[in-house]
């Protein structure tokens, strides 16, 4: 079965924002690491957490912190994988790993719960750590998007 990925960046970078999404959207998922090193991709991580709440309130204050935090549907889930990528210029871009139901929903959905205006669906790619990367993707991309909150087909 075809996964794809619908992306949106989110009007703002909090911790709440980022629970509430994987809440609604996976609420059944596993973590896709064992630990969060910090800064994430350095081989002298600052701190080292195991608990990823803690990890979030910290990402939520250092705004110039990027970060990509994955987790995998558990037993039942109707999604694939869910994401949460913090940008290095302090805003937050949620994602949702789709097998194969309507694009147009799914992506409805998750515009309507982040209150996005900017948004699109992909295929096993990462989404742009910057705002003004994201736009340019989102405007480039063929398929369902949302840009300034209109949604284009």
């Amino acid at each position: 079965m075809e996964t794809y990925e619908v992306y949106f960046l989110c009007p703002v970078r909090t911790k709440e924002l980022g629970l509430e999404f994987l809440d609604c959207f996976l609420p059944v998922r596993e973590d896709c690491a064992d630990d969060y090193p910090y800064p994430e991709y350095t081989d002298s991580a600052k701190l080292v957490y195991d608990n990823i709440d803690e990890l979030l309130g910290v990402l939520e204050t250092d705004t110039s912190a990027e970060y990509s935090l994955y987790w995998r549907g558990g037993p039942g889930s109707n999604y694939a994988q869910a994401m949460l990528f913090f940008t290095n210029d302090g805003n937050l871009v949620v994602g949702l790993a789709v097998y194969g139901e309507p694009r147009e929903r799914v992506f409805t959905e998750i515009a309507e719960f982040t209150k996005g205006a900017y948004g699109y669906v992909d295929f096993e790619n990462v989404p742009a750590l910057s705002k003004s990367g994201f736009m340019s993707r989102c405007n480039r991309s063929n398929g369902p998007k949302a840009m300034d909150g209109r949604f284009v087909p």
